[in-house]
């Protein structure tokens, strides 16, 4: 195995804790969170949706901070999320915390793995869940964004009379835009991770030395 193969990396873990290299910046974490939902909904808005379901881990993370078997969810979508431009934010199917969410229910089975072939089934079953959603938040606007999920849910949603637009319009762009404490925290990972790769570049050189910050 390669001494810095993604395996090893993994099974010998004695980098991924940066705070070793170089101390953390001071961090509000509340505050990114408000600027993150902030800006997402923002983005929702301005695509005229009145909410925007998320399956993406990385957009889970990024509007709830839900972090669980991310790799598993972004091939195999367990929990999905409904972010409204006014009302509560829901996760369903939640495996682990999701700080952000104001909501946790059960999800439907909208993938293969957990639905077998009654994927156009369940997938009526979420437009009705996404319908009555509507309702609750007290909307009549029947714009709804959507991050990648299987066909049978755009056509499910679009049989209950919603018009359907690409989620990405406003996941992706509501990322764009970065806080101040989300810039710091980008550099505090950039300069972790160069002292690092330089440390570890000259051991593999010159045998073991100390890492400096």
């Amino acid at each position: 195995m390669n001494q810095f193969s993604p395996d090893r990396l993994v099974s010998q873990d004695d980098w991924s804790d940066l705070t070793r290299v170089k101390s953390a910046p001071e961090i509000d974490i509340d505050r990114l969170h408000i600027h993150r939902l902030t800006r997402l909904r923002s983005c929702i808005q301005e695509t005229g949706a009145a909410m925007c379901l998320l399956v993406n881990p990385v957009s889970l993370r990024y509007a709830v901070d839900y972090r669980a078997y991310a790799l598993f969810q972004s091939h195999i979508p367990t929990a999905y999320l409904f972010v409204p431009v006014d009302g509560p934010v829901v996760i369903h199917g939640a495996l682990d915390s999701a700080p952000m969410a104001d909501e946790f229910r059960k999800a439907r089975p909208i993938s293969y793995f957990d639905g077998a072939t009654e994927l156009e089934s369940n997938a009526k079953e979420l437009a009705r869940d996404v319908v009555n959603y509507l309702k609750e938040i007290g909307t009549d606007n029947r714009r709804v964004a959507v991050e990648y999920v299987n066909p049978s849910i755009t056509q499910a949603l679009e049989a209950a009379g919603l018009e359907v637009i690409d989620g990405v319009l406003a996941s992706e762009n509501a990322r764009v835009i970065k806080s101040e404490d989300e810039i710091n925290c980008i550099r505090w990972a950039n300069q972790s991770l160069s002292t690092l790769g330089i440390a570890r570049k000259s051991k593999t050189r010159y045998g073991t030395i100390g890492i400096h910050t």
